[in-house]
């Protein structure tokens, strides 16, 4: 934590001014002084000491103890917990929200959740452990972008939100021959046509768009590969799914956009 303090000060004093700040330096552990000179990005963290400093507050009217003498797994889940349930992580400058983070309640979120409250029901093929990790991500509202996509398109009949592939919340629908699949990433979203290989395989050579499949069918654009390329936005996204459809419905490659084109390029 001395860490912290001592890298929000660095951008406004020289060195010697540092070390007149009332505390001592020498009880900085090595570790964190490793941290703060590898350091090379400011984060919201020290923008936010930094900010506090400006407007007149210092060490010790900033830094409180709220346990002390705790081994560092039981600091750690302490830890998770105020960032979880009591602070929120919308409401902090951390980046994650701690080790073993999906054991405690979502700050703000009073409503019975499945695994909390309520009694445990095992679906038919599915393992405990993914059932857990599905009444987490529902628990922290993760499912909430899907929902407003989903409501964008009510022609389409998709399926209540649930874990995928490689652990990612996400939502299928049938389209034609195939399905389209919208899944979370951490706050992105993304968009990939995926199943009936047979089908999917004819209508893009249909397009004369064979070499954007990949060998298992899947179409993920190349332009929205990668997570700089990811949107988190959710009007972005239904846009996006929009010219995914438009690929779908379309039986003749004039009858595509530019823009639609430019993702079979």
């Amino acid at each position: 934590m001395r860490s912290h303090f001592r890298e929000a000060l660095s951008i406004e004093q020289t060195e010697d001014e540092m070390y007149d700040v009332d505390f001592d330096i020498s009880t900085i552990a090595e570790s964190e002084l490793n941290e703060y000179n590898n350091s090379l990005i400011e984060s919201p963290k020290i923008n936010k000491l930094r900010e506090l400093f400006q407007s007149g507050y210092d060490y010790s009217c900033i830094a409180r103890i709220i346990a002390k003498n705790l081994d560092e797994p039981t600091a750690l889940t302490l830890e998770s917990f105020l960032i979880k349930s009591v602070y929120g992580l919308e409401n902090l400058s951390n980046v994650i929200e701690g080790e073993h983070s999906e054991r405690f309640r979502p700050y703000n979120n009073w409503a019975c959740i499945d695994g909390f409250d309520l009694s445990k029901t095992r679906k038919p093929k599915v393992r405990g452990t993914r059932i857990e990790q599905l009444q987490a991500m529902l628990a922290d509202r993760i499912d909430k972008p899907l929902l407003e996509i989903q409501k964008a398109f009510p022609n389409l009949c998709f399926k209540s939100p649930d874990i995928l592939d490689s652990g990612e919340l996400g939502i299928k629908a049938d389209v034609r021959g195939t399905q389209i699949k919208i899944f979370t990433r951490g706050k992105n979203i993304q968009i990939e046509l995926r199943g009936g290989k047979k089908w999917i395989r004819e209508h893009f050579h249909k397009l004369k768009a064979d070499h954007v499949l990949r060998d298992d069918g899947v179409f993920l654009p190349r332009l929205w590969k990668g997570s700089k390329n990811m949107t988190s936005d959710v009007q972005v996204a239904i846009k996006r799914a929009e010219l995914m459809l438009d690929i779908v419905y379309a039986d003749t490659r004039e009858e595509l956009s530019e823009k639609t084109l430019s993702l079979l390029s």
